[in-house]
């Protein structure tokens, strides 16, 4: 299952991305997934809760994208800074 690797590398991405701009936690994560990525999309949603536990993304709401390319990629995220 290797989208648990992909969840935990975007997640260690966004947590850098996040510290660096002083955020507080992530509420919201939004991926673009397309359809010949070879990643499953249910998978990769079910992983992402226990990927993201313990971390500034453990309450983010993960948001998925669907494209008919071969796109995995970090779209946006939302933080609160305080």
């Amino acid at each position: 299952m290797h989208e648990l690797s992909l969840a935990m590398d975007l997640i260690e991405r966004a947590e850098e991305i996040a510290r660096r701009e002083n955020a507080k936690r992530v509420r919201q994560i939004e991926v673009e997934i397309g359809d010949l990525s070879g990643i499953d999309r249910e998978s990769f949603a079910f992983v992402f809760p226990e990927a993201a536990s313990n971390s500034l993304l453990s309450e983010a709401l993960l948001v998925i994208r669907t494209s008919s390319g071969r796109e995995f990629q970090f779209v946006s995220m939302e933080v609160d800074d305080v």
